[in-house]
């Protein structure tokens, strides 16, 4: 069974991109993992701040099950939904579920973090998206998803054959039923 994953740092931008995903696992008949990465706050000030790491997880399971309940509520149970929350860094956790469960795509919201937290710690979609060898979708803060009508792949045409993972791609196209669009990275004057 084809598993999408929603990574959430629970702001609005990563609630719409949960929408966004149930929306389309109902269309490809997929199932959700709800997933929350997080760590132990690091402290710079002259003050210790004690941080109970078991109360955090067992806030955090909570918020993920009232997505889950609006989420199944939004399909008419028609979706299987796990959640799992998971201490670490971001990328390195989501990197490692992804090589458990082998997803058939990651949803990430595109603006789930102020401009000040991208500043200091970078963003985690930003980083996902250059990094994340999965098919990764992010979500802008007011999409909704109707169809995936077009797929566009970005090509340099350089070692085509060695880095296209074209079964990956056709069953994408498959399930969604769209037309693929390629599209030319390169230079023009190299461009045959």
């Amino acid at each position: 069974m084809k598993t999408i994953i929603i990574a959430t740092d629970f702001s609005p931008a990563a609630m719409n991109a949960a929408k966004y995903a149930a929306d389309m696992a109902l269309a490809i008949d997929a199932n959700l993992l709800l997933l929350h990465i997080y760590q132990v706050p690091i402290s710079y000030a002259e003050i210790p701040i004690v941080v109970n790491s078991e109360t955090l997880e067992q806030s955090t399971e909570k918020d993920l099950i009232e997505i889950k309940t609006e989420l199944t509520g939004r399909n008419g149970n028609k979706i299987n939904i796990a959640t799992e929350v998971r201490l670490g860094s971001f990328f390195p956790e989501l990197k490692t579920v992804c090589e458990e469960i082998k997803p058939y795509a990651v949803i990430l919201g595109s603006q789930g973090t102020t401009a000040a937290t991208r500043f200091l710690f970078g963003s985690h979609t930003v980083y996902a998206m250059k990094h994340l060898l999965w098919p990764l979708i992010t979500v802008p803060p007011t999409a909704t998803f109707s169809s995936i009508k077009k797929i566009g792949l970005a090509c340099d045409f350089d070692k085509v054959i060695d880095t296209t993972p074209v079964d990956e791609i056709n069953l994408l196209v498959n399930d969604f039923k769209a037309s693929l669009h390629v599209l030319n990275t390169g230079k023009e004057d190299v461009f045959d």
